[in-house]
């Protein structure tokens, strides 16, 4: 039977006694030696087509296509290494034996000199950019980290999320601050008194900040105008807001009132409904609960 590719040879080389057409047995008319290492040489390309046999370099000029598994081996100090593996389910692993379409291993970094896409085809159906667990994903441009997602799955952001569809990083549609916390009210009368704080928390989006509070006055005969102050951020002169303020509960038991938000200041005071601002005489001792929201600078 011929033998007309490498795949075909026998890497015991006395198997090999024909090679194509060419008769190779003991008896054949080639002479003994150069029958012998034609058929010696047989087994060392049978050797190599197998992958048991690995020649030190290979340069192809033009296209190669690789039928079934590929694998190169590394060339760090580690002899079992892989540099690369394609499998026989069209895998590709780089520094690992593929689990995935594309599978790499180690400390990674894909650079461009002019820019960098990846993107689905229109049948994609779902993509997954993720680290292994307990890592945190990190997103940079122009050298620096702008954003992070957290191993626990908290996004960070270095600047700000721009709202709107021109996606130029106008100032304008960048919501660029989130932050929560508590703050403290206090006395800002010319009463000098000691206001207590049961509860005081904030949190801003943005310019828009909300705060709620539980106060209690202290016990004061003082006749001045009352005022809070401590608001955890000033506000613009154009920010007045009558409304933006709500005495959610009161033991004040005169006439209901609301609460004036002062121009330019972190400070507000407190008006009877139609009515004159209310004094810190009228309000010793008094609780108040009260929620509010206004634009910051």
């Amino acid at each position: 039977m011929a033998k007309d590719k490498l795949t075909e040879y026998d890497a015991t080389a006395a198997n090999n006694t024909v090679v194509g057409d060419v008769n190779l047995a003991e008896n054949s008319a080639l002479p003994s030696d150069m029958n012998n290492a034609v058929r010696e040489v047989m087994s060392h390309l049978k050797g190599f087509a197998s992958g048991t046999d690995a020649i030190d370099a290979l340069t192809v000029t033009g296209a190669a296509t690789v039928n079934g598994a590929f694998t190169s081996p590394g060339i760090d100090d580690n002899a079992d290494a892989t540099a690369i593996t394609i499998d026989s389910s069209e895998r590709v692993g780089i520094g690992k034996t593929p689990a995935y379409t594309l599978d790499i291993h180690g400390v990674t970094a894909i650079k461009d000199s002019e820019s960098l896409t990846w993107q689905g085809n229109a049948q994609l159906s779902s993509a997954i950019v993720g680290s292994g667990s307990g890592a945190t994903l990190h997103f940079w441009t122009s050298a620096n980290e702008r954003m992070r997602i957290q191993s626990g799955g908290v996004v960070s952001f270095s600047t700000g999320i721009e709202l709107g569809s021109a996606l130029d990083g106008t100032a304008a549609n960048t919501l660029d601050d989130y932050e929560e916390g508590t703050w403290t009210p206090v006395d800002a009368s010319s009463g000098n008194l000691t206001i207590q704080v049961q509860a005081a928390r904030y949190r801003k989006i943005g310019s828009i900040v909300q705060v709620q509070a539980f106060i209690t006055y202290p016990t004061t005969s003082d006749g001045s105008n009352a005022a809070i102050g401590g608001l955890p951020f000033s506000s613009p002169s154009t920010s007045n807001l009558y409304g933006g303020f709500t005495v959610g509960y009161t033991t004040y038991s005169g006439s209901p009132f609301t609460i004036l938000k002062n121009v330019d200041d972190a400070t507000f005071s407190f008006r009877v409904f139609g009515g004159t601002l209310l004094t810190n005489n009228q309000l010793s001792t008094r609780d108040i609960i009260f929620a509010g929201t206004y634009i910051s600078v």
